[in-house]
């Protein structure tokens, strides 16, 4: 009989150790799982996340890059022509309904210097009383932009036209040919690129027709 009962007692605790050790396999293997998931998840959400996508507000086309934490050439380079777009649209491109709107959103993509220098310009020409008064409208088209990137800090030159339609259908276009430096700062929701303009000048203001 006590033979009988040390088998019984043999056998229920090889019964339990293998329960455990059964129990310890599925353990680990659920972590293994959850760990596995919550990687791949990490490595999707960085392949989305991951990206920078540039458009271009003339010709519509975009141009998608990896996103990295150090400034990548190419991709910067890319951020600063979309900005010196983004300038040109709003700093050159209005009439009377976003004259203010358009106006305010250029002037803040530069540095104070230039804000003021191009601010005190328009109120010399008069262009707020044209525009509101007089129904002007101003419509710029970017040719080029030409960036430099290797250049301490990097240096750029556009190449646009800006058309003026006076009251009665008369027109005349210009150049408005700018050269600029750019300041990288802090992205916000107003300055997605981190990107400042500044040193900004006309240097080529010649009608062309």
């Amino acid at each position: 009989m006590g033979k009988a009962n040390f088998n019984f007692l043999r056998k229920q605790t090889v019964d339990i150790i293998s329960l455990k050790f059964i129990v310890l396999i599925l353990t680990f293997a659920f972590v293994g799982c959850v760990s596995f998931l919550y990687w791949s998840y990490q490595v999707q959400l960085e392949k989305v996340t991951g990206t920078v996508v540039v458009i271009d507000p003339v010709t519509g086309h975009a141009a998608v890059g990896e996103r990295t934490y150090a400034h990548d050439p190419v991709i910067r380079t890319w951020e600063y022509e979309d900005q010196v777009h983004n300038l040109y649209q709003n700093l050159f491109s209005f009439d009377a309904n976003n004259y203010d709107k358009n106006l305010n959103r250029g002037l803040s993509l530069m540095d104070t210097e230039s804000a003021d220098f191009i601010y005190s310009k328009y109120n010399e020409g008069g262009v707020e009383r044209r525009v509101k008064q007089n129904n002007w409208e101003f419509k710029v088209y970017m040719d080029s932009v030409i960036i430099d990137y290797n250049a301490k800090p990097s240096i750029g030159v556009a190449y646009a036209r800006q058309t003026i339609r006076r009251k009665g259908g008369e027109s005349l276009t210009r150049n408005v040919y700018g050269r600029f430096a750019f300041k990288d700062i802090s992205r916000t929701r107003d300055n997605v690129h981190g990107v400042m303009i500044t040193d900004f000048e006309i240097f080529n203001k010649q009608k062309v027709q």
